[in-house]
Order: C-alpha cells, then structure tokens, then sequence
C-alpha cells in the first residue's frame, strides 16, 4: 500500500511539476515546511534519471 501511494505521489509531480514548485515555494507551505535539495541521489527503478 506505502509503494502504491509513494508511486502515485511521484507520478503526480512528474505531471504537474509547475504545480508542484509552485506549492513548495508558497509562504504558506514554507511557513511549516522546508523542501531540501532537488532530486534524489538515484532515480527509482522506473523512472528516467535524466529528468529534471
């Protein structure tokens, strides 16, 4: 059920990425969270490595 949920989260974000940047950069997010780095260290297993 976890890999399911983490799979359509990421699908999600690869689709709507503008969406995406624009919810963690909002000062209502940012006020509670903080969203480090830019990509993970390796890609998981079916998605594109090169994708950015």
């Amino acid at each position: 059920m976890f890999n399911d949920a983490t799979t359509m989260i990421r699908d999600y974000i690869v689709d709507h990425g503008d969406e995406w940047e624009k919810i963690i950069t909002n000062p209502e997010f940012t006020k509670n969270f903080e969203v480090k780095g830019t990509k993970l260290k390796n890609a998981p297993k079916t998605y594109d490595p090169e994708h950015s």
